[in-house]
């Protein structure tokens, strides 16, 4: 219901304190321009008090406006503007109280006015005396029966007075003032509804359609509503009706589409729904979940060539509509249809080139499927977002791919510089554990250790930061104990992750905790079957003397694709064969 809310009611009482109005405003100020002085003296005087403080109040000095109009009405004390003046000067000191008497008073000395009367009544409102607030506007509507202000505050009031039928009466006066309208008519329709006024409600359909009798929705909304109160046939007839007048009104589709589903009748409910969902003159957020059930049906039935013909005349219909793509996106995802998928996301991306998800989809697919396209797209993307922290985190996993390790850093320490600006503490963070990381790959202990520990002061319970540090402490051989911490702590956060797994099993290997070790890492390969997760637990069972079913374990890890050196010396010798890194702390 689209009427005037209370808020507007808050504009009236805005008003008190609009200190920036022009003087002429005053009824006051335009009958003293007007008339004959005949007291010279008393009105010069008056006057000039009096517009000095208008200008004290446009500058807001209250106290001198107050004794300015004070005076004004010592002088002429029947002149209502100077106590409406103290009124306003009361009301921006939050003095109601006062600002309500001076008001009174003003009111009292000029029966006429009904810009006062408002101002009361909006102060009945304000203090939820709606009652009497509503006997305000009735009162001043008898004074002036066209105003559509004093009509809307009451069809408020009336509502919250819980008066439905005199709400109802003022909706029918406009009415009488504006013609019949749609706003109007619906916004009864909701009450007369809740009154269970049926007959009153088809009156007010009928109404609608013979005063606009090319409007599409109106018969169908008739219909929508016989159905509701259970008259089956007299709401199919309203579709069929406006089928008849227009075979393509889909509103009467997608409702005779709702009906046939209610009643079971699958093949004329598809029928309809397909049909109403290609008129194009339906805009697409009001028929958007029918589309995806559709095509849901479709799919669960193993109609995956007419989903996608119906996603292409959908798509010939609303050519711009970014909802079609993203469950397009999907099915061509859920397909597999990744050259597809790809040229999706730049068709959403020529529709609305600042979208920065559809961007890091794209990355996320291409570099998958497309990685040459890569540089280009991140460029593209970049030129949109330069500060964009998700996608430099992308640029920069994609120069660690490559092992271009110095521009991974450089663009790590750019980040971090615009995380700091920010104040994103989480982001600084991880950007903090990926330099970390870099160094790590580089062989750098110390450099990757320090930068792990100022990435744990922002996040101390980051479960992959405490595994990876925990790891690379492990595989140095060094700060056993707090590698152990750290990598309880992960697994603890997460007990089915299996590379966290690996690391608690590997730190406890490094302790000589080999009994426990063999129990993680058995957790472990329960989740996953990694070749390197293999290698250690062939490793483990070395130390724990079973040399035939270390050997099969490494062998495995071998056939799994771990062709390191090492790895490949530990099977030839049929031994353990330690790899420390080096430790530069």
């Amino acid at each position: 219901m689209n009427v005037k809310k209370f808020c507007c009611i808050g504009l009236i009482l805005i008003t008190i304190g609009a200190i920036q109005a022009e003087p002429i405003d005053s009824l006051f100020a335009v009958r003293v321009a007007a008339e004959q002085l005949t007291d010279t003296t008393t009105q010069q005087r008056f006057d000039y008090h009096f517009y000095q403080g208008l200008n004290y109040l446009k500058n807001n000095k209250l106290d001198s406006a107050y004794t300015c109009f004070n005076t004004c009405c010592s002088l002429k004390p029947t002149e209502a503007e100077p106590y409406f003046q103290i009124c306003k000067i009361h009301q921006l000191s939050s003095h109601q109280d006062s600002a309500i008497t001076y008001l009174n008073k003003a009111i009292k000395l000029d029966k006429s006015n009904l810009y006062y009367k408002e101002i009361a009544a909006a102060y009945k409102i304000a203090k939820h005396n709606y009652k009497d607030a509503a006997k305000d506007f009735e009162k001043l509507l008898e004074k002036d029966p066209d105003n559509e202000t004093y009509i809307y505050r009451l069809i408020d009031l009336y509502r919250v007075l819980k008066k439905p039928k005199m709400e109802i009466a003022m909706f029918d006066r406009l009415e009488r003032l504006k013609g019949v309208s749609e706003e109007l008519s619906l916004s009864k329709i909701d009450i007369l509804i809740n009154q269970k006024q049926n007959k009153k409600v088809i009156e007010e359909f009928n109404k609608l359609c013979r005063k606009f009798p090319y409007e599409r929705r109106y018969p169908v909304l008739l219909g929508d509503f016989y159905l509701l109160i259970g008259k089956h046939n007299e709401g199919v007839a309203c579709y069929t009706n406006a089928l008849a007048k227009d075979s393509t009104n889909g509103y009467a589709k997608i409702s005779l589409y709702q009906y046939y589903d209610k009643t079971g009748d699958q093949v004329k409910a598809d029928y309809y729904l397909a049909s109403g969902l290609l008129d194009g003159s339906i805009d697409l957020s009001l028929k958007l979940d029918y589309f995806k059930k559709h095509i849901a049906n479709l799919i669960s039935e193993g109609k995956n060539a007419e989903a996608e013909e119906f996603f292409g005349k959908m798509l010939q219909i609303h050519p711009n509509e970014l909802e079609i793509y993203k469950f397009y996106l999907s099915f061509l995802l859920h397909e597999k249809r990744y050259t597809e998928v790809i040229d999706n996301l730049k068709t959403m991306l020529a529709i609305e080139p600042e979208d920065e998800d559809t961007w890091l989809d794209l990355l996320s697919v291409e570099t998958e499927f497309e990685p040459e396209a890569v540089p280009a797209t991140l460029q593209t993307a970049l030129s949109y977002f330069p500060k964009n922290l998700n996608l430099i985190q992308f640029q920069i996993n994609y120069h660690v791919a490559k092992r271009n390790y110095s521009e991974a850093k450089r663009l790590c320490d750019n980040a971090i510089e615009i995380a700091k600006e920010r104040k994103d503490n989480m982001r600084q963070g991880v950007l903090l554990a990926t330099k970390g990381e870099i160094y790590a790959k580089e062989d750098s202990l110390a450099m990757s250790c320090a930068y792990y520990e100022q990435a744990l002061v922002f996040l101390p319970n980051y479960s992959l930061l405490l595994n990876n540090y925990a790891y690379q402490l492990a595989l140095c051989d060094t700060n056993l104990r707090q590698a152990e911490q750290m990598s309880s702590k992960a697994v603890k956060a997460e007990p089915k992750n299996a590379a966290y797994l690996d690391t608690y099993a590997w730190v406890l290997f490094m302790r000589g905790e080999y009994q426990s070790a063999k129990f993680y890492i058995e957790q472990a390969l329960e989740y996953a079957n990694d070749p390197i997760m293999l290698e250690h637990y062939g490793d483990i069972l070395f130390k724990l003397g079973k040399i035939d079913e270390a050997l099969d374990q490494w062998q495995k890890a071998a056939a799994a694709g771990n062709a390191s050196d090492l790895l490949l010396q530990k099977i030839e010798k049929q031994t353990y064969i330690p790899d420390i890194k080096k430790n530069d702390l």
